[in-house]
């Protein structure tokens, strides 16, 4: 593929992206303590929260899978936002944002134990440690291709900037980042659809050719589990996924916990449904527009690219070349979209490495010595990632795809011991731990099955007739013949019967779900339950408080709660209190929390309940 050299008024815009992203960095380096890193001394206001929570992982994602977008059927994922944002904004953030934890995974420690906290935040570590690695591949193949840079040069500038204004700024720089880059991304890819669809021939020309290519099907209402991408598939499994990135994902998380109110972290939440959709829909057109692009000349088979993830920078060269500035502006957008998701990373990382590993064994720890810490942990986990970004740009696709499906294998069971914990009041901690492990074996078996034996492709080719001019007759026989060798590997594929570990990927937070319930229920009745070790109702969601209090579990009440809390910061302060009104401040997590209940009619009963206890 041809590559550009850049005008230095692209060498200049790419320049300021970087220049205002050091610039934040600057601006919040008075942060001290390790809250103030990694809550924002629990300050932040609407705004800048809500753009961040929508920039920060599915942006990327779905810059990395634009290739993928080009039928309209995806938009059934935006029906799962409305089923799973309004989830994650009244079941888990009110619980976690109450109790008043640093990481979520403290959550698990009050709930359960600290062999649950440690274990969760392992999992979580080694998820996020390796897909950081891989999101430096988007930019690198971007740099490469379009302005001749080198892979090594790409990743140590991606990696440098990240660690710098995380380090520096902590949690406020990310996410007044993640708004300024969240505009330039809107701006370049606003560029990119209009300019592509003149050159197609405007948007009716995009609809026909969509139309003819039976890319406008919205509905696969097939229900076999197996099938990758069908209704069902995206509406369920598109809600599942959903729900491991913003209910369970201590990058989200540790969004909702740094607002000023709980209901700035709800309304946040809230937002995130229409301007997600509406993203979302963009992308499809987006997609539309690259396919009517290259409908009569898949770019592939021409030997334009030779891999699909360079589909995107091959449309920027055709389109950009002779116009000055835009081609840096395209860039620029590739690198701010990687720039947030490996910031969000390495601060999150962080955060769970100094408050769930280290902490715990360094009790003593001043506040001023965890902000330090906080920033050398920043430096040395971003440059760590730049580090295996080496070793993952040189590995087989099937590694990186191994990589890149940690996110779904994961998220799933870390979903389901959040939900364990928060809705399931019997669920003991072996039963939590057993519920973890288990619900991870499972997803990672169907993984690794199914890259022994892959299902078959879920895209379609696009045409070569376009490509034939008289002068490549030789290029063009052997794409046919590439063509034609990928539909007989389709069709011996398709007519096999298909085997249950093909199960779509969609579907792993659903099977972690019920695997962890299972499990996680099994174990504890085979344990006692929690008769060792009572449940303190405000770790509990407040629907499930009368369950809690009805008899089948024991339950702390608030002379037990007072006489077993200790100083222990933040959160044990938030333990020890009181859940029966008092004077306090009408912002305070336990009266917030009888605000909650009261709502649903069940302050009453379960303060009786309580009593009776």
């Amino acid at each position: 593929m041809a590559t550009v050299v850049f005008h230095w008024l692209d060498y200049l815009i790419f320049a300021l992206v970087l220049l205002i992203s050091a610039s934040i960095g600057i601006a919040y380096h008075r942060q001290r303590s390790s809250k103030d890193i990694f809550l924002g001394s629990r300050q932040m206001t609407l705004m800048p929260v809500t753009f961040s929570v929508m920039a920060s992982y599915r942006r990327f994602l779905f810059l990395a899978l634009l290739r993928k977008f080009t039928r309209v059927q995806y938009i059934i994922l935006g029906i799962s936002y409305f089923l799973a944002f309004p989830i994650t904004a009244e079941v888990y953030m009110p619980v976690l944002y109450r109790n008043r934890v640093l990481t979520a995974q403290h959550y698990l420690e009050l709930r359960f134990s600290s062999a649950v906290r440690t274990a969760a935040s392992i999992v979580f570590c080694i998820q996020m440690f390796f897909y950081q690695a891989v999101v430096l591949y988007a930019p690198a193949i971007t740099f490469q291709q379009v302005t001749g840079l080198s892979f090594p040069l790409t990743m140590v500038l991606t990696g440098v900037v990240c660690t710098f204004y995380t380090a520096l700024g902590g949690i406020k720089a990310v996410m007044w980042t993640d708004l300024v880059q969240m505009i330039i991304v809107f701006v370049a890819f606003c560029t990119l659809v209009v300019m592509a669809t003149m050159e197609v021939g405007g948007f009716e020309r995009v609809f026909e050719m969509a139309a003819a290519g039976d890319r406008l099907n919205f509905f696969n209402f097939n229900p076999d589990p197996t099938v990758r991408h069908s209704f069902w598939t995206l509406l369920f499994g598109g809600t599942g996924m959903c729900l491991t990135i913003y209910s369970a994902n201590q990058a989200q998380l540790q969004r909702y916990l740094s607002c000023s109110t709980e209901s700035v972290a709800r309304r946040a939440i809230y937002l995130q449904m229409p301007l997600t959709f509406l993203f979302l829909c963009f992308l499809c057109l987006a997609g539309l527009v690259i396919y009517a692009f290259y409908s009569d000349c898949d770019p592939l088979l021409s030997g334009d690219i030779v891999k699909r993830d360079q589909l995107l920078p091959a449309l920027v060269v055709r389109l950009f070349s002779a116009r000055p500035g835009v081609t840096g502006l395209f860039v620029s957008c590739i690198f701010s979209a990687s720039l947030s998701t490996v910031s969000s990373g390495i601060n999150s990382l962080s955060s769970v490495v100094l408050e769930d590993l280290i902490k715990p064994w360094q009790p003593n720890l001043t506040e001023r010595a965890a902000g330090w810490a906080a920033r050398v942990l920043a430096v040395v986990l971003g440059l760590s990632t730049v580090g295996i970004g080496f070793l993952a740009t040189n590995l087989p696709a099937t590694v990186l795809q191994i990589v890149l499906s940690l996110f779904g294998i994961v998220g799933g069971p870390l979903l389901a011991v959040f939900s364990l914990g928060i809705l399931v009041p019997w669920c003991n901690r072996y039963g939590a731990l057993t519920g973890l492990l288990a619900s991870l074996a499972t997803t990672l078996g169907f993984s690794i099955a199914a890259l022994i034996d892959p299902p078959p492709p879920d895209h379609r080719v696009f045409g070569t007739e376009g490509c034939y001019n008289g002068t490549d007759a030789s290029n063009y026989t052997i794409s046919t013949e590439h063509y034609s060798n990928w539909t007989v590997t389709t069709a011996s594929l398709v007519a096999r019967q298909r085997p249950v570990h093909w199960l779509s990927y969609l579907y792993y937070t659903p099977l972690a779900l019920l695997v962890a319930m299972a499990t996680g229920l099994a174990v504890s009745a085979l344990t006692g339950f929690n008769r060792a070790k009572p449940v303190s109702l405000k770790l509990l969601h407040p629907r499930v408080w009368r369950l809690a209090a009805a008899g089948s579990v024991q339950v702390a009440t608030v002379d037990d709660e007072a006489a077993a809390a200790e100083p222990a910061g933040e959160a044990g302060t938030a333990q020890s209190e009181s859940i029966i009104p008092t004077t306090k401040s009408e912002h305070t997590p336990l009266n917030m929390e009888l605000e909650f209940s009261s709502r649903h009619s069940a302050v009453h009963g379960t303060v009786d309940l309580m009593n009776q206890k």
